[in-house]
């Protein structure tokens, strides 16, 4: 009998378990290339059984229909990436070995890196860039270097600026440790690692710092047996980041065993000179004695330095950096007494290299890096090579 035009068009066999396999990709699989999706699928469940699975276990893992699912796997069999031993079960292939040794031997290189620090006005972070570009430079990877002047909204700005740029990966200096957390998060969610130097940044992939609850326990206790276990003092802060917060916790703690000291004021300020001078000079006004400062980092102690000098009060002062600025003040003789050393070109190169494995898909061991501190003051300065 003569076909009607409206009578079905024969279909073979091989057309039919394609046009099966394409009404299933929104049940199992799909994605932007379904056949794709549900080999990765397949591949991710047996990665997951120690030894291996039925095709019924598998379908049930999946969500596929097990014609569907028989496709995908005969496909991947032939490919090698997966193989069916003699009681029935699917295995992963040794194509899957060879594929994985291969990405060892030739794991992807960084050709792009962001840097995005808190201000290029402080030495400590020109350092840690330099130290950065430096390094890429003999690496052969481009650098994009971001200056946030000390402003969240502005760095938050500049992180939205890298996600478009097509970086490979990021080291941020984060103004704000919690306040970047979006910004870090959008990052991440593009697929570019992010790294944290100097201060922590919530939800970065890993963080290299400074101990710097150590930092301040050297510093409390240098102070204290300057002061031979008695005095009144004050503290200079800074901004909210990790590193003055660890700093500042590890000084008040070791403190803790000096009960004749006493904190008269704490005034938090930018990590900058200016603001150490400033809030300085407001605490001098309001208490007629005080033995001592503790600034939160070098240029905060310079300008608290710049204050006692203006005021003529004698007070010392500790800090934390290890500058050239501050340890020419120590060997002259004061205010600054001392200062725990940090190293800003090892912090940005170990901040490097750990993008670099991140990049090639690695996972950092321990996710916080802490570089440890030494005290520098009269007794050691003459050996100390600083930066800066």
């Amino acid at each position: 009998m003569p076909r009607s035009d409206h009578d079905p068009k024969p279909t073979s066999p091989s057309l039919i378990r394609d046009e099966r396999l394409a009404g299933d990709a929104t049940e199992w699989g799909g994605g932007r290339v379904p056949a794709v999706a549900r080999a990765a699928a397949v591949l991710n469940a047996l990665a997951a059984a120690c030894r291996g699975l039925p095709l019924s276990e598998l379908a049930r893992i999946t969500g596929a229909p097990k014609s569907s699912l028989l496709s995908v796997c005969l496909a991947l069999t032939d490919e090698r990436l997966i193989r069916r031993s003699g009681d029935g079960r699917y295995q992963l292939g040794v194509r899957v070995a060879e594929l994985a040794s291969a990405q060892l031997l030739h794991p992807p290189r960084l050709s792009r890196v962001a840097v995005a620090v808190q201000t290029l006005t402080n030495p400590f972070f020109a350092a840690e860039a330099r130290a950065v570009d430096t390094l890429c430079r003999e690496l052969h990877i481009a650098v994009a270097l971001s200056d946030a002047g000390q402003d969240l909204c502005r760095q938050l700005q500049q992180l939205d600026d890298i996600v478009a740029s097509g970086t490979d990966a990021l080291i941020l200096d984060a103004v704000d440790s919690d306040g970047v957390a979006e910004g870090v998060a959008q990052v991440r969610r593009s697929g570019i690692p992010v790294v944290a130097v100097n201060a922590g940044a919530t939800g970065a992939d890993a963080t290299v710092t400074t101990d710097n609850t150590q930092a301040g326990e050297l510093i409390a206790r240098h102070l204290a047996t300057f002061l031979n276990g008695a005095g009144t003092i004050a503290i200079v802060g800074g901004t909210r980041i990790t590193a003055n917060a660890d700093r500042i916790s590890g000084f008040l703690s070791a403190l803790h065993a000096y009960p004749k000291i006493r904190v008269a004021a704490r005034l938090d300020g930018d990590n900058s000179t200016q603001a150490g001078t400033r809030l300085a000079e407001v605490i001098l006004a309001e208490h007629a004695r005080l033995d001592a400062f503790f600034g939160i980092n070098d240029p905060t102690s310079l300008g608290i330095a710049e204050a006692l000098r203006v005021a003529r009060r004698q007070a010392v002062v500790v800090s934390a950096d290890g500058s050239t600025a501050a340890v020419a003040l120590i060997k002259s003789g004061g205010p600054v007494i001392a200062t725990a050393a940090q190293n800003p070109g090892l912090l940005g190169r170990i901040a490097l290299q750990t993008a670099q494995r991140l990049y090639a898909g690695e996972r950092p061991a321990q996710r916080t890096r802490l570089l440890s501190t030494v005290l520098i003051s009269r007794e050691n300065a003459d050996e100390y090579v600083p930066w800066g």
